[in-house]
């Protein structure tokens, strides 16, 4: 019977309620917080690889209109890039306004998706990946 007793003493308690609170609370956090440094912990290695590498070698090539930027590896795909990139210059210049100045033409291959994008600001890039 006292251990009834004591049961029904902790229901009407109220710090003991307050206590299961801050112990759910406290629970919920630290699993909140176990997760999100699981995932940051996840997905760090794979943004790491997708970065370029700082120290590879990099070249230029220049053309009368472009500026060919490129990794040492990608040699002959820089060099089949200025010709295209000529040929589509003489194409459109024809009817579009040309840029002043060159264009930089910006070759990388550290994604495995093929896309590129091309911005005005802060120069004439077009970017090929």
């Amino acid at each position: 019977m006292t251990a009834e007793r004591d049961w029904k003493r902790r229901d009407n308690d109220p710090t003991a309620i307050h206590n299961l609170r801050t112990v759910a609370r406290r629970s919920l956090l630290a699993a909140f917080l176990a997760t999100g440094l699981a995932l940051v912990g996840f997905a760090r290695p794979t943004a790491l690889l997708a970065q370029v590498d700082p120290r590879g070698k990099v070249r230029t090539l220049r053309t009368a209109h472009f500026r060919v930027h490129y990794p040492v590896a990608l040699d002959s795909l820089a060099r089949r890039s200025a010709i295209v990139a000529e040929g589509a210059w003489d194409q459109l210049a024809r009817t579009l306004v040309a840029p002043g100045g060159p264009v930089d033409l910006l070759l990388q291959d550290n994604i495995d998706l093929s896309n590129g994008f091309a911005q005005t600001f802060p120069s004439n890039r077009i970017t090929i990946y």
